[in-house]
């Protein structure tokens, strides 16, 4: 987590060399990532595997799409819309446990009034349900999934910080919101089980005074937020409020 948040830090994706169809070849790589802090998908997951194993976590980049549309006109003009993240493995006391972590998507690039970067954590130890429901798909022919176990969710960054919630209950979420602005965050997120958990959240937030009450409650006297979603399923399904938002 720590190499995951000081990675989205240091690093800036190339938005205007992408742009212009100008990328050079060191955005793609270890040093445009270190080096220079200046990067597309393949620079973040290869220079995240390179810090991970720096330091003896297990873990390797895989290629595939970021929905499944892309993947199915690959070979077309759409070809370039390939993705890179990561495949990060844990083993302790006999047991292995596999997630997926995507250092690109969890770079926001905005940052507060302040100055202090927002880092998502939307995809830090993800499972291989989160990605398909998410409608990612991997390319096959170069990865054989089967010899990971992504089984498990205990290391996913909402499960293990108690900001996941699988019902809708405003107490609930008022006091995860409250102990992470406690923590210190600019961001405060929380993931939810599914779209009807999320529509019941969405309808008392705006509908019903949740957001004012929210805003008394982590003492704010005005936020910005997001919902991000997918619309085809259950996916990663998070509600983001902003804490010290510039202006512009």
């Amino acid at each position: 987590l720590l190499l995951h948040d000081r990675l989205a830090l240091f690093c800036e994706y190339d938005v205007v060399n992408l742009e212009n169809d100008t990328l050079p070849n060191k955005v793609f790589n270890i040093y445009g990532t270190l080096g220079e802090g200046l990067a597309v998908c393949m620079g973040y997951a290869m220079a995240y595997e390179y810090l991970l194993k720096k330091v003896g976590v297990e873990c390797d980049t895989v290629v595939g799409y970021a929905d499944e549309f892309s993947a199915v006109l690959d070979g077309t003009i759409l070809q370039d819309e390939q993705h890179a993240w990561s495949i990060v493995t844990f083993r302790e006391n006999g047991t292995e446990r596999s997630y997926f972590v995507d250092t690109t998507w969890d770079d926001l690039g905005l940052t507060d009034s302040y100055g202090n970067e927002y880092i998502s954590h939307r995809w830090f130890c993800v499972t291989l349900d989160d990605i398909r429901n998410e409608g990612r798909v991997v390319v096959d022919e170069i990865y054989d999934l089967s010899k990971w176990d992504f089984s498990d969710n205990t290391l996913n960054y909402y499960v293990y910080t108690d900001a996941f919630i699988e019902s809708y209950n405003f107490d609930e979420v008022a006091e995860i919101f409250y102990n992470q602005k406690l923590e210190g965050r600019n961001q405060l997120s929380i993931r939810v089980a599914d779209l009807d958990t999320y529509y019941e959240l969405k309808y008392d937030m705006h509908d019903n005074g949740g957001l004012q009450e929210l805003l008394g409650i982590l003492g704010e006297q005005s936020i910005n937020y997001n919902y991000t979603y997918d619309y085809s399923g259950n996916g990663l399904i998070c509600f983001d409020l902003y804490l010290d938002y510039p202006e512009e």
